[in-house]
């Protein structure tokens, strides 16, 4: 896991929710109202899980976005708690400073422009806000079952995987981010 900072927080897990995840929602306070978004949210299984954790607080407003309209309408038909709206993660709509936390797992890789993705993260984040991000980096060692484009990926969806730890930092550090912390775990993909 990775601890960013604008405070902002990012994530590589082979588990649905980490326990980054879990100690930051802890952390939040009741005392006053706290805006979240689910950048990426898919069809809402993350906010299902956080929800049925009770890690989601009453004073936390969230805000869930994924670019795919069916994504959206399956998160809708789950009922969850959370404002949704169909989005682009590199061209938000939101106002600067919008948020006090965002988390976006596993989208990263499938943006066309990571950069494009993560200043727009940076620019909605209020100041001293966190964000929880995770995403592929990408093994010489690891055992890949699909091509695309001449090179074998991970995921035929991916449109860009990390070759290492370090080419994910540079591209935080250079929009801004400061990393807090990070761990970073296997992930094992069921054939």
């Amino acid at each position: 896991y990775m601890l960013l900072s604008k405070d902002l927080k990012f994530d590589f897990s082979s588990r649905p929710i980490s326990q980054l995840l879990k100690d930051e929602l802890t952390a939040i306070k009741n005392d006053k109202p706290y805006k979240m978004l689910d950048l990426g949210c898919g069809d809402g299984i993350m906010i299902y899980d956080l929800q049925r954790l009770q890690l989601l607080k009453k004073n936390i407003k969230l805000t869930a976005v994924d670019i795919l309209f069916e994504n959206i309408n399956l998160a809708k038909k789950r009922k969850l708690k959370a404002q949704f709206l169909v989005a682009d993660a590199e061209n938000l709509s939101f106002k600067r400073n919008s948020f006090d936390f965002i988390y976006s797992w596993m989208v990263l890789e499938h943006v066309s422009s990571p950069e494009k993705m993560t200043q727009e993260i940076v620019r909605i984040l209020k100041k001293n806000a966190r964000c929880y991000i995770a995403t592929v980096i990408r093994k010489k060692w690891a055992f890949y079952l699909y091509r695309k484009n001449g090179h074998f990926t991970l995921d035929p969806t991916h449109v860009h995987e990390f070759s290492s730890q370090k080419e994910l930092h540079m591209l935080l550090k250079r929009n801004g981010l400061i990393i807090k912390s990070t761990n970073i775990k296997q992930c094992k993909y069921s054939l």
